[in-house]
């Protein structure tokens, strides 16, 4: 149940569409969608760098998942990896123009949020803060909710569905929306004394890391969607 105690929609995917291509190696998946598609996603290194830092981050926030109720660290372990996708994206960025400064700019933002999200996690854990159940649960939701969405920006990337980008942009949307309620929900909560202030803050700085992931993402989404000029006509992307 999230904040007002209406509950978020479940981590199941929306649509069947291209969700088929994480079934198969990506290096085949990408081929045959570039053969499919009439264009080289492998020669757009922005979006293949981009896809690469996704697939970092969902088994980045599966691990963290498994940290939070465990009391282990063992995503930070992974941090090294997630960081040179990073790199990775901005050094292909470079070289796209002005469009590859708006990337560059989104993804220094996305990985402020992600490394956001992993130190409040962090200091729930080491310094021992408990939770009440409910931002327990609220926490691993989002945590399950970012894992689809982020597989779903994958499958957009693959396969360029303007299905899947009008559910990016809904799903972006109702995360703000939730998390705001969340919000709400533990302010109450640290009112009746039922958590603590140090407990509200590492909260609340959970919940901002989640909205910065989706938005973000959602962000460089539309700017490789606009690269790639399918969606100039129809989405005003220049």
């Amino acid at each position: 149940m999230i904040g007002n105690g209406k509950a978020m929609d479940t981590d199941k995917p929306f649509f069947g569409i291209a969700l088929w291509s994480r079934k198969l190696p990506l290096s085949w998946s990408l081929k045959t969608q570039t053969k499919e598609r009439g264009r080289s996603v492998m020669a757009d290194p922005e979006r293949t760098a981009f896809i690469r830092t996704l697939e970092s981050m969902t088994t980045f926030i599966e691990t963290m998942e498994d940290d939070l109720r465990m009391d282990s660290l063992a995503h930070l372990g992974q941090g090294n990896r997630v960081n040179s996708c990073f790199q990775k994206i901005l050094s292909s960025a470079d070289n796209a123009g002005d469009v590859g400064l708006m990337i560059s700019h989104r993804t220094r933002g996305l990985q402020d949020s992600l490394f956001d999200l992993s130190a409040a996690v962090r200091e729930k854990i080491e310094e021992h803060i408990a939770f009440s159940d409910q931002a327990t649960n609220e926490v691993e939701l989002l945590c399950r909710q970012s894992k689809t969405f982020l597989k779903a920006s994958i499958d957009f990337l693959l396969t360029d569905n303007p299905v899947l980008l009008t559910w990016l942009d809904t799903k972006q949307k109702e995360c703000k929306k939730s998390c705001e309620e969340c919000a709400t929900g533990h302010e109450e909560r640290l009112i009746e004394g039922i958590c603590t202030q140090t407990a509200a803050m590492i909260y609340l700085d959970i919940l901002d890391g989640f909205k910065g992931i989706y938005s973000q993402t959602t962000n460089i989404i539309w700017l490789l969607a606009g690269l790639c000029g399918i969606y100039e006509a129809k989405y005003g992307i220049n």
